[in-house]
């Protein structure tokens, strides 16, 4: 294994390790917590199970962007920024992986609140939902006509809108 490769999954393993200490102390202490999460498997189901069952809320502000081509372009201005690279392959698998998961798992959260964060400007609120069980939600639409490119990748949610 090359160095930097190797220097790499040390970080990883710990930033897992920072992570699970401090979640399992929020839980121990019922201390509200955040962490942020591109949806990429392994999906965060056992954390959001066990923090459902110490009476947590669980929420989710799920950030959309309208294409693989915007995820890249936003990669790039990082990497010029001295941030991270990530490669082609990754951003497309990420990218994708977050709208199926999203779709698949929803029913989840307490709460959902859908982000457009496509445009230049500031991030344009799409829409919200309260879950109280897996059968009964409400929703609030905060824009007209959803983007079509949120109702192709959000299929299973849309169908709910309609």
């Amino acid at each position: 294994m090359p160095d930097s490769e190797f220097r790499e999954r040390i970080v990883q393993n710990l930033t897992a390790e920072e992570f699970t200490i401090e979640f399992e102390n929020a839980l121990f202490s019922d201390r509200s917590f955040t962490f942020e999460t591109n949806l990429m498997m392994p999906y965060p189901k056992g954390i959001i199970a066990r923090a459902k069952e110490k009476g947590f809320r669980i929420e989710i502000y799920f950030f959309c962007l309208s294409s693989q081509r915007l995820a890249r372009e936003r990669v790039d201005i990082r990497v010029k920024n001295n941030g991270h690279f990530v490669d082609e392959k990754t951003i497309a698998l990420k990218w994708k992986e977050g709208y199926k998961n999203i779709n698949l798992h929803f029913t989840d959260f307490d709460y959902l609140l859908f982000i457009d964060n496509s445009l230049e400007k500031t991030p344009t609120p799409l829409f919200e939902m309260e879950i109280t069980d897996k059968t009964n939600y409400t929703l609030t639409k905060h824009v007209n006509e959803l983007p079509e490119y949120a109702k192709r990748r959000l299929p299973a949610i849309f169908d709910l809108l309609r």
